[in-house]
Order: structure tokens, then sequence, then C-alpha cells
């Protein structure tokens, strides 16, 4: 869940998450291989990706299409 309400704790959201999981990008990564590394900070894979939904749509991560590779942006 992206934001807390009163089934989701802020813990658990895709907000309080979003911060952690950028400071572990420190260089570019393979989407999936970040996720192998990660997974234990998440309920499921679709998680993961609403974390990733959102970091995309503020502006601070990018994704290389070509490779599948993801980076912060600068």
């Amino acid at each position: 869940m992206i934001v807390p309400n009163k089934f989701i704790t802020y813990e658990q959201s895709a907000i309080a998450k979003a911060p952690r999981l950028l400071e572990k990008l420190t260089k570019p990564c393979n989407i999936t291989e970040f996720y192998k590394s990660n997974k234990r900070s998440f309920q499921s894979v679709r998680d993961f990706i609403y974390v990733l939904d959102t970091l995309y749509v503020l502006n601070q991560i990018k994704l290389d299409e070509s490779n599948g590779e993801i980076s912060r942006v600068d």
C-alpha cells in the first residue's frame, strides 16, 4: 500500500519504505537483483513495485529500459 490508513501502518506504507530503499540504491542495479537483495523488507513483489513507482513519480529514480536497470537521479 502506498499511503498509511487504518489497516496499513506508516511503517508498512510505501511512503515510509521509499527513503530506506533509495539509500540502498548506491549504484545502477538490475531490478530483479535489487528486489532479491531487499525482499525481506517487503511482504510481496507488489509492495516493492509500489515503492519503485513512488520513487519514480517523485523523480528520485530512473529506469534504463534497454537493460532493466534502475539508478538514482542526480
